[in-house]
């Protein structure tokens, strides 16, 4: 410890509960045959014990201090079970890996976690901020659903493993963690190429739909949709007075609401229907 807290900054908390270190490789059911990467890995408490259950680990550590004792306390492990990588992850690009399990730097969680869902892996353990973790998982109507909810919940199955107290951590932070699991959810690959491609732009329209409406999540969805148009693009701003009233048939009920209080469901239906209208020849 003495060592390590020469180089502590006042954002950065390591794991150091044992009990739950090692819950962590059970709820990440590591295999022989699997590569594991980890992202923010510190001073390697979590790295240790990665190495020892898993084919091979790619640990990412910016920090050049924590780095050097990351380096040191992997020497005494075979070489050719781990590679350390000295960078920033959100400017890396990620080597092929089976599962991601990290304690992610709370400051990024969200872009490294909308980063890790552009690679194709197995499953993710995940430590994030209880209050982070919350909105990944958040009910609709309430504060928590949002953006990150639904994008989550579309390309991924999310589970909530447990609560970790602010104790678990050094130096301790001023609020709890929480470990999740998200497993990417498969692509049909029996879709034929034109159907492909046209599920590839549904899902890029709409996601930038939900980027637009849930920066006026407090408004209603009718004018969340006109206020925020030019996120979406130059067609759709142009357009939207023209669709609004082409939608109230099958869209009437949920236009009228706020963003947050309709479901992940209904917004795709609604963002498809759009989409419809603007590409129709």
């Amino acid at each position: 410890m003495t060592n390590r807290r020469r180089y502590i900054r006042s954002d950065q908390h390591f794991l150091v509960d044992n009990r739950i270190l090692n819950r962590i490789i059970d709820y990440a059911d590591l295999k022989p045959t699997e590569t594991v990467i980890e992202i923010g890995a510190g001073s390697g408490n979590l790295t240790e014990l990665l190495i020892k259950n898993s084919k091979k680990v790619y640990a990412i550590e910016k920090d050049r201090s924590l780095f050097r004792i990351l380096e040191d306390r992997c020497s005494s492990l075979p070489s050719d079970r781990y590679e350390l990588i000295y960078g920033d992850a959100l400017l890396l690009d990620y080597p092929k890996f089976d599962k991601v399990v990290s304690n992610i730097p709370y400051s990024i969680s969200s872009e490294i976690s909308f980063k890790l869902l552009k690679y194709d892996f197995l499953s993710g353990v995940l430590m994030y901020q209880l209050e982070f973790a919350r909105r990944l998982l958040g009910r609709v109507g309430t504060k928590d659903y949002g953006r990150l909810t639904i994008t989550f919940s579309y390309r991924t199955d999310t589970e909530f493993l447990e609560k970790v107290p602010k104790s678990a951590f050094y130096p301790v932070p001023e609020v709890d963690s929480a470990l999740v699991r998200i497993i990417p959810k498969k692509h049909d690959l029996k879709l034929s190429y034109d159907a492909k491609e046209r599920s590839d732009k549904l899902e890029e329209f709409f996601f930038k739909f939900l980027t637009a409406v849930f920066t006026q999540r407090r408004k209603k969805l009718r004018n969340a949709m006109k206020n925020s148009a030019h996120i979406v693009g130059k067609q759709y701003k142009s357009e939207i007075d023209a669709i609004l009233p082409l939608l109230d048939d099958k869209f009437g009920d949920i236009i009228a609401l706020r963003p947050y209080e309709i479901s992940s469901d209904r917004l795709y239906e609604l963002s498809t229907a759009i989409y419809d209208i603007l590409t129709k020849e």
